[in-house]
């Protein structure tokens, strides 16, 4: 039973786990709802979406476990496409910045522990969870969903640096 690539998933999914939480610390409070229009996802946003996209894309259509992260909170967070709510700049329409960061933490974790538990010779099989339809192109095995995982995390990562930095 192999786990060299199994290892190494997992070490770019724990570094970049890391390097976000590294990013969001830096963020001023006063940018953590600056959005680059409206409508689009602002620092607090980004992180509430990476929380809710490594316990539902992640965690349970990809690697078929139970969500930790309750409904409303992904609703929240997700993107239109998915149906989820208006992203707005208002402060009251969010959960605190530190809840919403303890989410990111616990689901990327819980993700991180669930990929450790996996070995080589899995990384071919297809989804194992529900995921829907309009996924399983774009995620057809878990080894493509688990290297998704990792770069969705680092774009929005570079998002929330830009936003954080930009002047007002």
């Amino acid at each position: 039973m192999s786990r060299s690539v199994i290892d190494t998933l997992a070490s770019v999914i724990e570094a970049s786990f890391q390097l976000t939480l590294n990013e969001a610390s830096r963020v001023p409070e006063e940018n953590r709802l600056r959005q680059p229009a409206p409508g689009k996802g602002h620092p607090l946003w980004l992180i509430g979406h990476l929380a809710g996209s490594s316990d539902m894309v992640g965690g349970h259509w990809l690697l078929g476990h139970d969500p930790i992260l309750d409904e409303p909170f992904r609703k929240k967070f997700a993107p239109d496409f998915m149906k989820g709510d208006p992203i707005t700049d208002q402060l009251t329409d969010y959960p605190d910045w530190d809840s919403v960061v303890r989410c990111y933490e616990q689901s990327m974790s819980r993700l991180l522990g669930i990929i450790r538990a996996l070995d080589d010779s899995q990384l071919g099989h297809p989804p194992l969870g529900p995921m829907p339809q309009r996924l399983k192109d774009l995620l057809p095995t878990l080894e493509s969903g688990i290297t998704r995982l990792s770069l969705h995390d680092s774009h929005h990562r570079g998002q929330i640096g830009l936003l954080a930095q930009l002047p007002r």
